[in-house]
């Protein structure tokens, strides 16, 4: 079973590493996950990441992996996991396990080639610059982040703490990564579009990034989390304003309302009653109440007679027994004289008295 190794385990292997490099000619400093380490970060190393100056080809670096296992014996060389891949991953053996030693060129990956000035040591150790570990975090932020694999891709939240450490840091010793000499301006371009995308979906650290000389994005107001309980409350402040106003309607316009409800259904049930049952024309006539609340009663059998129509010459005559006028409909009078005009009647309109004559004559002429 695969065990972690430790830090120290980590530091010796890089330490071994590069003394046997400067055995063979090479200078070489430490990035990655153990500079980050080395620089004040909690986070414990897995591997160490070397970079060797002076070469620009990745085929240069497999024979220098060749010659470290041929000067150190501790150094070995084991198949990557990826059975496709033409190169050989450099391992340290240690007394309990083994941890993996990179070796990266200057130049690939956008690594840039600096002085032996500009490097700076931590325990005894040369390690890249504050600036350029910070910006290469970055990058390898940016390359987790989009990468198709799971394994990568989780990698970004250990980038992110990575860089939530190092932007304050480099922000007290007031670096300025973009006016550095030995950096190229292609590599400060693409980390110029990194720093935006990072504010983009980490707004709080704009202000570092701006400390530092780059151009960014400006942070978004943090989201406002409403809960349960008030977002339901204009729901129910507008239902209760709905209810209170419901309540408040008339009740006079609520029965003017059922009333047209009933007329429009009984005008139906009447022509179907009586076009079965009139087989001769009749006179209906029929007592109402003068009260409006108050139903109609209807004798059980009515005498028959006239009902006259408005503005009209003659009668039309309906069947003895069917119900007077419309249930619901009262008017307030009527006439029992043939050939005589309906007088006035409150609380009905015109429209309602065309609708009643249209069903009454149709009614006759079937």
């Amino acid at each position: 079973m695969y065990r972690k190794p430790s830090f120290d385990e980590v530091f010796k292997a890089a330490h071994d590493a590069i003394r046997s490099l400067g055995t063979l000619g090479y200078r070489s400093c430490v990035i990655g996950d153990l500079a980050c380490n080395l620089f004040g970060t909690s986070r414990r190393p897995e591997d160490a990441d070397i970079v060797i100056f002076g070469t620009r080809r990745s085929s240069h670096s497999e024979e220098l992996k060749r010659q470290l296992v041929s000067l150190n014996a501790n150094f070995y060389l084991r198949d990557p996991k990826n059975a496709s891949a033409t190169y050989k991953s450099l391992w340290y053996r240690l007394p309990s396990w083994s941890c993996r030693v990179n070796l990266l060129a200057s130049g690939i990956q956008d690594i840039p080639n600096i002085d032996a000035s500009c490097i700076s040591y931590v325990k005894g150790i040369p390690v890249m610059p504050l600036s350029i570990v910070l910006l290469l975090k970055l990058q390898s932020w940016i390359c987790h982040r989009i990468s198709s694999k799971p394994y990568l891709r989780i990698r970004q939240y250990a980038d992110m703490e990575d860089i939530d450490f190092l932007l304050p840091l480099a922000c007290e010793h007031r670096l300025k990564p973009c006016e550095e000499p030995f950096v190229r301006s292609s590599f400060i371009l693409k980390s110029r579009a990194r720093a935006w995308q990072y504010t983009v979906h980490y707004p709080a650290s704009a202000e570092r990034w701006r400390a530092l000389g780059f151009i960014v994005c400006a942070p978004t107001p943090p989201p406002v989390h409403i809960s349960k309980k008030e977002s339901a409350r204009p729901v129910k402040v507008a239902t209760k304003a709905v209810a209170n106003a419901s309540t408040k309607v008339p009740k006079a316009t609520i029965d003017a309302a059922d009333s047209v409800t009933f007329e429009a259904a009984a005008i139906g049930k009447v022509a179907a009653k009586v076009s079965a049952k009139v087989t001769a024309p009749t006179r209906v006539s029929a007592e109402v109440s003068k009260s409006a609340k108050t139903p109609c009663k209807i004798p059980a059998k009515a005498p028959t007679k006239s009902i006259a129509r408005p503005h009209a010459k003659g009668t039309m005559s309906l069947a003895a027994k069917t119900p007077a006028i419309l249930p619901g409909f009262v008017p307030t009078s009527m006439t029992l004289e043939g050939g005589s005009n309906i007088p006035a009647q409150t609380r009905t309109t015109r429209r309602r008295k065309r609708a009643l004559r249209n069903a009454v004559q149709q009614v006759t002429k079937s």
